[in-house]
């Protein structure tokens, strides 16, 4: 009998969930007509709860913005009320800004309460490619967050993960919203469409699943998977942010990873020193696959898109998870690199009783002084719990091994490289939770080095083809 596979593309707003509710002010449209075309829009509306912000269907909904150039005065330079193009409805702002400089919009909302929402949406038109900007949200503590972007010609449709912004300012309290163009005109740009969103539904599984069977949740851009009680794992914008052990934590309490880390990262030798790949707040942009291979294993992979030279031909960096019931993790990393080494990094958290142990096997296909070595992040004693288990091959087999070192919780892979496309494989072990000793962890990174990589399973996700469509925001279907 043939597998079969159930493939779910969760292309960024094609999903369904909740109650509907709008709460834009009257105007004088035909009653239903602006929602119908909202919904088309962001099919997310169409079974969420929703709050209109602004929608700018009359020129009254320009009185809380103004626009200001970061040096000299405005001049010319203005906002103003247009009717082409809209996003949805008859109306949009305008943004003229007649001279080439740094500017900045402000929205003074007076909807502060942002708490009962994990997805801020706002449409955004360039006339040009790759215009580069931020939106900076802060609180009335005077505290900000600010998520970059990179705009393509014609409306762009941007999401700001709130769950991640709540980290840094209070969501009961918000104050204002900016808008920043750090190099833009002479040029007209259009604002239509700020929304928030409530949404969060069951992709895979149940609550009332057996034990060991895969589960899948969305919460706004948030994505928990995970096994029924034994693990979760929790990625927001491509990257792990977020492990539990539910054997001992059914009510997710305890985050055994770093809550200020940004997951797994990519390092490479850049004038024998290595530096991160990309450098810090250069994301732009993360497309992601769930794929279901019965009901105790599944594939997730995130492209991650930088923005230059030109993401439109595939991404820079590729992570397949596959995630299986019983605890193993196999993880396989595309990256181009102009370096001859790179590295994993990677850490727990500080706070949780981790003792790391590191252990060496011989490389399988190198020579016999040749060890590759690999990681146990133990919890032993008066602290047990899940534990933590590491590896990665060599980019090819008959390379030299990959070599580890820890210092406190964090640990770090490091291996040969070529220049161009280079594919990681690597292995997390994250149950059972008695792993413990370098014995019982030997099994698993023995079985892991006869493992084939991704090359070899066509069911695996490739990177994209040269050419295909793009979009700095997520997909909206």
């Amino acid at each position: 009998m043939k597998r079969i596979i159930i493939i779910l593309i969760v292309a960024l707003m094609g999903f369904n969930g909740c109650a509907l509710q709008e709460t834009s002010s009257p105007t004088t449209r035909p009653a239903g007509l602006l929602s119908d075309q909202q919904i088309a829009a962001y099919s997310v509306l169409a079974e969420c709860e929703y709050l209109v912000l602004a929608d700018f269907e009359k020129a009254s909904d320009l009185q809380d913005f103004s626009l200001a150039r970061e040096r000299g005065p405005l001049g010319a330079s203005k906002i103003f009320y247009g009717n082409s193009p809209t996003a949805t409805g008859i109306g949009s702002m305008g943004l003229a800004m007649e001279s080439q400089g740094a500017f900045s919009l402000t929205f003074d909302t007076l909807i502060r309460h942002w708490k009962d929402y994990n997805l801020f949406l706002l449409a955004v038109f360039s006339p040009d490619e790759m215009v580069n900007g931020a939106v900076r949200i802060t609180d009335a503590d005077g505290k900000s967050y600010s998520h970059q972007f990179l705009l393509q010609r014609g409306w762009n449709k941007l999401q700001i993960d709130l769950r991640t912004a709540g980290r840094s300012i209070g969501l009961d309290k918000i104050s204002r919203v900016v808008l920043v163009f750090p190099q833009a005109g002479p040029a007209e740009f259009f604002l239509d469409d700020l929304i928030l969103v409530n949404y969060r539904k069951v992709l895979l599984g149940g609550e009332n699943d057996p034990v060991g069977t895969v589960f899948a949740v969305q919460d706004g851009k948030r994505f928990h998977l995970g096994s029924t009680g034994r693990f979760e794992l929790v990625f927001s914008e491509g990257g792990l942010i977020a492990w539990y052990d539910l054997s001992t934590d059914a009510a997710r309490a305890q985050n055994l990873l770093p809550s200020s880390d940004a997951g797994i990262e990519i390092l490479q030798a850049i004038d024998k020193h290595l530096e991160r790949m990309p450098p810090a707040n250069t994301l732009v942009n993360v497309h992601t696959t769930l794929s279901a291979l019965g009901p105790r294993r599944m594939l997730f992979s995130t492209e991650h898109y930088f923005g230059e030279p030109d993401p439109r031909l595939q991404p820079d960096q590729t992570f397949t998870w596959r995630i299986d019931a019983d605890g193993q993790i196999l993880l396989d990393i595309r990256t181009s690199s102009s370096a001859d080494r790179l590295a994993v990094d990677f850490a727990v958290a500080p706070s949780r009783g981790f003792e790391p142990v590191i252990g060496k096997l011989r490389n399988p296909n190198g020579p016999a002084e040749n060890r590759i070595e690999y990681v146990l992040f133990r919890r032993m004693g008066n602290r047990p719990g899940a534990d933590l288990l590491m590896a990665f091959k060599p980019w090819k087999l008959e390379s030299l091994p990959v070599s580890c070192t820890v210092q406190n919780d964090r640990v770090r892979f490091t291996g040969e490289a070529r220049t161009g496309i280079n594919v990681l494989h690597g292995l997390l072990r994250v149950w059972p939770a008695d792993i413990d000793h370098l014995g019982n962890a030997e099994i698993h990174v023995r079985k892991f080095l006869e493992t084939p990589g991704p090359d070899s399973d066509p069911r695996l996700p490739m990177p994209s083809d040269p050419g295909k469509a793009w979009t700095p925001a997520w997909q909206m279907k």
